[in-house]
């Protein structure tokens, strides 16, 4: 996370009064300059996107139910990156609606556990969507960023070209 690292997180609930100010001030100029540098992410994306997006603050507290993965050839694990993965499919659900975030043309995927003993795939680990962020990485090419930060510390980044969002879900 380029704005919103956990560590910074946590600080601004730390029960030292001057811990806990530094952070919340830290914090507060990240998130400023997190804004800015979203406004021109905006540019990029669909305005449908953009308006469930906001709308839902940025799925902040939704659940991450699933991360479905395809390609078109053999997909490979090289360490933290993954080959061969064309699309990748985020479903979110904040226990009302769900949605489903495809990302087309995905060049990266990476996902950082909190700790060696945090598998992705552990039964009953819930992943709850704590913040993210949205970054243009080439604007000549329209290469985006999308990374999540989630509640046990792990982080998700994908680079793509191409997102999209809909709610497959209705109460």
């Amino acid at each position: 996370m380029k704005y919103f690292e956990y560590n910074l997180w946590t600080a601004t609930s730390s029960d030292a009064d001057s811990t806990r100010e530094t952070a919340l001030k830290a914090w507060k100029e990240r998130a400023r300059l997190y804004s800015e540098e979203y406004q021109k992410t905006r540019e990029h994306l669909s305005k449908t996107f953009v308006k469930v997006y906001e709308n839902n603050f940025g799925f902040r507290g939704c659940y991450l139910s699933d991360l479905l993965l395809s390609g078109n050839t053999r997909i490979e694990n090289t360490g933290s990156y993954i080959k061969g993965i064309t699309t990748c499919k985020i479903l979110l659900s904040d226990l009302v609606d769900s949605w489903q975030i495809t990302y087309s043309g995905i060049e990266f995927i990476n996902y950082q556990p909190a700790s060696e003993n945090d598998l992705w795939a552990a039964p009953n680990r819930y992943r709850i969507l704590e913040f993210s962020e949205l970054l243009v990485l080439d604007i000549d090419n329209n290469k985006l960023s999308h990374e999540f930060l989630l509640s046990n510390g792990s982080t998700l980044l994908l680079h793509f070209t191409r997102v999209s969002v809909k709610k497959i879900n209705k109460p």
